[in-house]
């Protein structure tokens, strides 16, 4: 089956089965709430009794995840010519401050790879990472409210507190707005949010030191 077939996964329902009428932010929640949760799951601490090495853990996969983005933007020569691309540089470098600063060692990047990087990639990518602010924003409060934040080096938290400020959800929703949901450019954006969903989870996999996903990529 190619990339840009219509499938079947264990991440989410066939597109065939999501009605039409639905936007495109929905159809890539709908087929990727299996792949969410599980990564969901791998923090569910933060929840329940936050802890420096959790926030570490968290960190250093995020580390790991962007570089890896980075690295395929750069070698489809998309440079920072575009708003994602200035924002996945932008978090990469508050990560690397993060990583500096609390002295963590990082963890290898994986290959992350699409075919094609046009609009239906780029808002199956942002679609992503927008979620992970949404997430960024959540554990930032927990470990606050746990007095895990704060002054001191050892307690950086860049990338977490970037996620208060610049684009909205609104923002966001008028970029996948401005795509027709149609069956082509849903199934490339929702191949691009599974893809990059496994990225984040291939690089726990690397902090963890773990070989194999909980969920294999197709």
């Amino acid at each position: 089956m190619n990339d840009l077939a219509p499938f079947d996964s264990v991440t989410g329902p066939s597109l065939r089965t999501i009605p039409r009428d639905v936007s495109l932010r929905s159809l890539l929640r709908a087929h990727t709430a299996e792949q969410h949760a599980v990564l969901d799951a791998h923090f569910s601490g933060f929840a329940e009794r936050p802890t420096h090495d959790l926030y570490h853990r968290f960190v250093r996969m995020n580390h790991a995840a962007y570089r890896a983005l980075r690295n395929a933007m750069a070698q489809a020569g998309l440079g920072d010519s575009g708003e994602l691309d200035r924002d996945v540089s932008a978090g990469l470098g508050r990560l690397e401050a993060d990583m500096t600063a609390m002295e963590l060692e990082p963890a290898r990047p994986p290959r992350f790879a699409l075919e094609r990087y046009e609009a239906p990639e780029l808002a199956g990518i942002a679609y992503v990472l927008d979620g992970s602010k949404a997430g960024a924003r959540f554990i930032h409060r927990k470990l606050s409210r746990a007095g895990i934040l704060g002054s001191g080096a050892d307690r950086s938290a860049l990338f977490l507190e970037a996620a208060f400020a610049g684009e909205t959800k609104d923002d966001r929703e008028a970029m996948l707005s401005a795509l027709d949901a149609g069956e082509a450019t849903s199934t490339r954006a929702a191949h691009a949010a599974e893809a990059t969903f496994a990225v984040f989870e291939d690089a726990l996999c690397a902090v963890d030191g773990r070989k194999d996903r909980v969920r294999g990529r197709r």
